[in-house]
């Protein structure tokens, strides 16, 4: 919560990731943690010996939460539940760490 914050208070950015994520928190002052636990260990494990690959899918079948693809659109054609804008790939949001914003 201490990262976010700082992100927040402290960059243009809503939302900081990876390897720039980690310099930013270690130049404003925070300690290195590891946030792994046995349970997120255990199912890190279950889905490294699946070959699944991370996703995020919605409107897809089968089931993303259940297998690992290769994935069809849903019969409704896909579209965003909440409204979204679909054809480019986000809603407007320019927010991201590469580039100039």
């Amino acid at each position: 919560v201490a990262a976010a914050r700082l992100v927040l208070e402290r960059t243009e950015h809503t939302l900081l990731a990876g390897s720039q994520a980690t310099a930013f928190a270690l130049q404003m002052g925070l300690s290195p943690s590891n946030l792994t636990t046995p349970d997120s260990a255990a199912m890190h494990a279950t889905w490294r010996a699946a070959h699944c690959q991370p996703n995020y899918r919605r409107n897809v079948q089968p089931d993303p939460g259940k297998f690992c693809g290769p994935y069809e659109l849903d019969d409704d054609g896909g579209g965003r539940e909440d409204g979204g804008e679909t054809s480019s790939g986000h809603s407007g949001n320019r927010d991201g760490v590469s580039g100039n914003g």
